[in-house]
């Protein structure tokens, strides 16, 4: 067990008070055994979870390991943690070090031949120097999550493997932050009716737009007073504030209009959005347009595709846009997800051109669809022939 003399030369053992090992981190190895951050031993220790024996120690008066490529060490550390690649993670306050800064450290431990590399060091430059608190924390994707907390603006930064920011936070004003910790999380408050739009294939100069309903599931009114999103190629169209009463619902028109060609992605985030409160749900966008050349003032065709439905979720009709490159003869038809034919939408010989088809899942006296999945199906065959040398199907969703 720890010595009481193994504590950092700066703790006064005649104090009428002593802070001796000040614990401020307990993780588990992926033995198993349990990984200790003691600041006043300027030590993380690893105990056997089975006996409570010491198995090794890191740093500190009692240090039993070789540090390589690392001249520094650490001082007065917090939140020592196991990564998911095995090695160890911690951040170094960097107190009573010289020169005086904190960091992100990260090492290789050996524990055969008691060696701890040190594999990176992430300081902003040496410009933060927080000589208690803070935290790292490792994201799924790979990222590290570092708060700088006892500063006169705490800072909260994400880096990439490669040590870029990715994004800070930080306060206006001191708070007293222990740590910060980031963590996947949907409101309740409100949401909207789809998680994702695609538009399909959309010309420049034209729109395309899908009403969404944004719930309330709330016993009070919600108001949507922010809607944001970067891309100008997508926008709500309607005025803010929108109130949507309590269990009830309004819709919210998203227009896609591309000003030139291209494939567009982003993000609509609905935001509600106070002095000391900001929740948002996002509605993920996406859409294209025509990609052809102009020559003599006539749209040249040189390929064969079948676009994306739009509006995709739909209900109850959808566009379906396909191209042909040559004379032929075309077919194009609805199926469910068992594979049974629904409808024909063509079948006819066309010339080279651009083609748009609206499909209804009301077919009259024929059919009514239920929400679900359904598949369209474009079958291009030359001409003369029975053969087919273009063949492609996609997905559509139907939500009543």
């Amino acid at each position: 067990h720890y010595d009481i003399l193994d504590v950092d030369e700066s703790i006064n053992l005649t104090s009428h008070t002593i802070d001796w090992t000040h614990c401020n981190s307990i993780d588990i190895d992926s033995d198993g055994n349990v990984i200790i951050s003691t600041r006043n031993f300027n030590e993380v220790t690893k105990i056997s979870r089975q006996t409570g024996d010491i198995i090794w120690r890191l740093g500190g008066e009692r240090n039993q390991f070789q540090f390589i490529n690392d001249n520094r060490g650490f001082g007065r550390q917090h939140d020592a943690r196991v990564l998911s690649n095995g090695n160890l993670a911690l951040f170094d306050n960097g107190h009573l070090l010289i020169p005086q800064y904190s960091s992100y450290v990260e090492y290789d431990i050996d524990e055969q031949n008691f060696t701890a590399t040190l594999i990176r060091r992430y300081s902003r430059n040496g410009t933060i120097y927080s000589p208690s608190r803070g935290g790292v924390q490792e994201l799924s994707n790979g990222n590290i999550l570092i708060s700088w907390d006892d500063i006169q603006n705490p800072l909260v930064s994400e880096i990439s493997p490669e040590d870029s920011t990715v994004y800070e936070v930080r306060y206006d004003n001191y708070v007293h932050q222990y740590r910060a910790y980031k963590f996947p999380w949907k409101t309740n408050l409100f949401s909207p009716q789809y998680d994702s739009l695609d538009f399909g294939i959309v010309t420049v100069g034209n729109s395309s737009s899908i009403d969404v309903k944004i719930y309330n599931r709330r016993d009070v009114s919600v108001i949507i007073n922010e809607v944001f999103n970067k891309d100008s190629s997508f926008y709500v169209n309607g005025n803010l504030p929108i109130n949507i009463p309590p269990h009830d619902f309004v819709e919210a028109t998203i227009v896609f209009e591309p000003v030139e060609n291209g494939s567009f992605t982003d993000k609509i985030n609905f935001r509600f959005v106070t002095d000391t409160l900001l929740i948002a749900r996002q509605v993920f966008v996406e859409g294209t347009t025509h990609l052809v050349t102009m020559e003599d003032g006539i749209n040249e065709i040189f390929y064969y595709s079948l676009s994306q439905n739009y509006p995709n979720p739909f209900n109850p009709t959808t566009n379906i846009e396909f191209q042909i490159s040559d004379f032929g003869f075309v077919s194009l038809k609805v199926y469910d997800i068992l594979g049974n034919e629904i409808t024909t939408l063509v079948s006819e010989e066309k010339p080279a051109g651009e083609y748009m088809v609206e499909f209804s899942a009301i077919g009259g006296d024929v059919f009514n669809l239920t929400s679900g999945i359904y598949f369209y199906q474009l079958r291009v065959y030359p001409a003369g022939s029975r053969a087919g040398n273009f063949i492609q199907t996609k997905k559509m969703s139907l939500i009543k």
